[in-house]
């Protein structure tokens, strides 16, 4: 008697233990695909070290609208498995027994060990669709299995005293992060692929003397996306420093002090060095992804945030909209800032990420019209009459004849539903405009049918405040004012793209790792 009720104990605990790892690669498996799908939805089609780096990087500053958003998909998750569960439990009761009326019993139709492989198949094989999909979808064994390449150390070219020859007069640089601008904005009339010219107030001051627009094609246009640039602190790294941005094993060392990949000299190393005052601006948390770092760390900025706003009393502690202060603000506090640098006997240079058109949807400003129904249609044309105004202000100043603006999309938008609108097969490209740029400089330069990309934003910034070259090239990129080829030019998007994807010795000796000085 004792015998068989050990016996039964213990055949009872295997199939405790049988079901909870049941259930924990059924929940697994779930998972894996809903947090698939919600990262395709969300963000659409990225590398995969994109995704690490949301995960693993500096989340400082991530609006709570997010995390709910996440606790919400999560939440959804765990109610789908358990109702999946308690269906199959009760599925499964229902297959193991037969009602026998005639003999009064309920019968065994399958042993129980026959139900546990039954039952171990179906997970196996529901499990392994589970990884293929997040695999196929998300690229993390091409992630994983990337081969050396050594493209990035054949063409890199290092930013000295020797081939950068600032003029005797130096230029101001105002340089504007625009979130997730693009050509496509423009109307189709003018080369972009939407209906109505969201950008008007662009296209006017891409019209005046001084004005440039490098494009991929003969109308208004932009620069093409590669890997290392398809995310802000991406995108803005990679247009500052002619490199893609490569995400280490601990994405989260960004946001340790002096920490940004401190081998690379920059753009903000290069205006620190020649005298400038240098000052950077965001309306979010300059901590989310590393951003304050690395103007901290290339150049040692004077950052003002979100963060900061509130300790000056700019904001109330408790204010937030959006990221944390509209655009609006940000460029009310750049200009006084400008106003302040302005008279200094030191040139300037003022960096400045907006957040209004940031994804999903975007935010208007309440000084901005509504008139679509597309709530992000309204967003980029509030930030582009924002952005403009700001930049007519700037003209009626003394200090504008000696200044550059530099306004740049930071990044391709992630905002899927607006692009649900758009023809699939129109080519978008990076928004990119030039202003008050010496007329002698532009006059050299073919800016229509150019294949550029971040990484040629670097020397032509440069170029553009009247800066030297020696050969026309720094970083991986090219002076697009010049007619030096471009990476893409020589090599085509896809074959410098996946290049610069693979592992680089190189980057990680010379970039990743503290240099010291001798």
């Amino acid at each position: 008697m004792e015998k068989n009720k050990y016996q039964f104990k213990k055949s009872e605990g295997k199939t405790r233990l049988f079901m909870t790892l049941s259930t924990i690669f059924v929940t697994l498996s779930i998972f894996f695909i809903a947090f698939t799908k919600w990262a395709l939805v969300t963000f659409g089609d990225l590398d995969f070290e994109q995704y690490l780096f949301t995960i693993a990087g500096p989340n400082t500053g991530t609006p709570k609208e997010m995390y709910i958003k996440v606790a919400i998909i999560i939440g959804i998750v765990i109610l789908l498995i358990a109702l999946i569960m308690v269906g199959i439990y009760y599925f499964v009761r229902q297959q193991m027994y037969i009602n026998k009326k005639s003999e009064g019993k309920r019968v065994q139709v399958l042993s129980m060990p026959i139900r546990k492989i039954i039952i171990t198949c179906v997970i196996t094989i529901f499990f392994g669709f589970s990884i293929y999909y997040t695999n196929t979808n998300l690229k993390i064994s091409t992630y994983l299995l990337m081969g050396e390449s050594e493209f990035i150390e054949g063409h890199y070219i290092e930013p000295t005293k020797d081939n950068v020859t600032f003029p005797e007069k130096k230029k101001n640089l105002v340089y504007i992060f625009l979130e997730s601008f693009e050509s496509t904005y423009f109307s189709k009339e003018l080369g972009g692929g939407s209906d109505v010219n969201l950008m008007p107030e662009m296209t006017k001051l891409l019209q005046e003397p001084g004005a440039i627009n490098f494009s991929h094609q003969e109308g208004l246009g932009g620069l093409r996306q590669i890997y290392g640039s398809t995310y802000s602190i991406a995108g803005m790294f990679a247009q500052q420093s002619g490199l893609p941005f490569k995400v280490p094993g601990d994405g989260n060392q960004y946001g340790i002090s002096n920490n940004f990949i401190p081998g690379a000299k920059i753009l903000g190393d290069i205006l620190h060095d020649e005298g400038y005052n240098l000052q950077f601006l965001a309306g979010a948390d300059g901590g989310f992804g590393g951003v304050d770092n690395m103007y901290y760390t290339h150049g040692d900025f004077d950052v003002f945030d979100y963060v900061r706003a509130k300790e000056e009393g700019k904001i109330p502690a408790d204010y937030m909209v959006w990221w944390g202060y509209e655009d609006k603000k940000l460029y009310e506090y750049s200009k006084e800032f400008m106003d302040e640098l302005s008279q200094k006997d030191e040139p300037f240079a003022i960096v400045i990420e907006t957040i209004d058109s940031h994804f999903p949807g975007g935010y208007t400003d309440e000084s901005c019209s509504t008139e679509f129904d597309q709530p992000y249609m309204n967003s980029i044309k509030c930030v582009d009459k924002l952005t403009a105004d700001f930049i007519r202000d700037i003209q009626k100043e003394p200090y504008y004849e000696d200044t550059v603006i530099v306004v740049m999309g930071d990044h391709l938008s992630m905002d899927q539903e607006y692009f649900k609108t758009i023809d699939s097969n129109y080519e978008r490209t990076v928004f990119n405009a030039f202003l008050n740029v010496d007329q002698t400089i532009i006059d050299q330069a073919n800016h229509q049918n150019r294949n550029g990309s971040a990484i040629d934003v670097f020397p032509t910034i440069l170029r553009s405040m009247g800066v030297n070259i020696k050969g026309h090239r720094l970083g991986l990129g090219a002076d697009l004012y010049s007619n030096q080829d471009t990476l893409i030019e020589r090599y085509g998007q896809e074959h410098v793209h996946e290049e610069l994807k693979k592992n680089s010795i190189f980057y990680m000796d010379e970039f990743l790792e503290q240099r010291y000085e001798e």
